[in-house]
């Protein structure tokens, strides 16, 4: 029951984030990246999962937490801040992995259920994986080990065998290029 609104951001940053109540942003540098209405469609789907699956609640229910443990370890192991901060960022790196993951895997089965091709999550997790190792200008620093994202590889065997089970849907290459013409990227 939950009513999305999509705004998109003026910036050649590639991004898309979701805000509790359905409030789903989407960056000009992502729609000009993307090659077809699938590709975007996996987005879209993928920033409505996490808001199904209510990931900014946990997120912050995770980091308060995770604050907690901090002091208590200080207080009676006393641990180093900086071995807090280090087990907190990895602690929430993990976590965070998990739930882009899960958000993933769920994207993939509404995109195919509102009849856009499943398999155009892993084309476009691809084409991310490509760009961020082309913006970086260093492959081996494009995946990072406290990052939010799981390593793209793994995201993209996931996301394909999970396609392999659901029917192929519409992923319009030349309508999309046609509605972002004229976009600066």
């Amino acid at each position: 029951n939950t009513q999305y609104t999509v705004t998109i951001l003026d910036t050649a940053d590639v991004n898309a984030f979701a805000l509790p109540g359905g409030y789903i942003y989407v960056t000009r540098g992502m729609l000009e990246l993307a090659n077809d209405t699938g590709e975007i469609a996996a987005v879209l789907a993928h920033e409505i999962a996490h808001v199904v699956l209510h990931h900014a609640r946990l997120r912050a229910n995770k980091a308060q937490a995770d604050q907690l443990v901090d002091k208590v370890m200080t207080g009676v192991l006393g641990a180093s801040q900086s071995q807090e901060a280090l087990r907190s960022r990895m602690s929430m790196a993990a976590f965070s992995q998990q739930q882009e993951l899960q958000a993933d895997q769920t994207g993939i089965q509404y995109a195919s259920k509102a009849g856009y091709d499943p398999v155009a999550a892993a084309r476009f997790l691809a084409l991310m994986g490509r760009f961020a190792k082309f913006s970086v200008g260093d492959a081996s620093q494009a995946d990072d080990f406290l990052s939010s994202h799981p390593s793209t590889p793994d995201r993209i065997q996931r996301a394909t065998a999970l396609a392999q089970n659901l029917p192929t849907g519409e992923h319009d290459h030349r309508g999309y290029l046609a509605a972002i013409d004229g976009m600066s990227f």
